[in-house]
């Protein structure tokens, strides 16, 4: 039983399974900051960038993650001032 397991899956469905599973996983780390938006880059819980609008790439989730702040509200309220 366990031969016909082993036979089932060839090395090379093995190895594109795996490579299918690193690009899942790097792709869903691009983000987009929309134009009334500032994107604040976390790494190991410390900020250690803020983007302003367009695509941006950062590490994978247990390393980093990405906060969207909506600063429109921020800007409008600062030019009244």
């Amino acid at each position: 039983m366990t031969e016909e397991i082993e036979n089932a899956i060839s090395p090379d469905q093995e190895n594109s399974s795996i490579l299918l599973i690193i690009l899942l996983y790097i792709g869903t780390d691009f983000y987009k900051v929309l134009p009334y938006q500032t994107g604040l880059e976390f790494r190991f819980g410390a900020v250690v960038e803020q983007n302003s609008a367009g695509p941006h790439f950062h590490l994978p989730e247990p390393v980093g993650r990405v906060v969207f702040v909506d600063t429109l509200l921020y800007k409008v309220l600062s030019a009244q001032i």
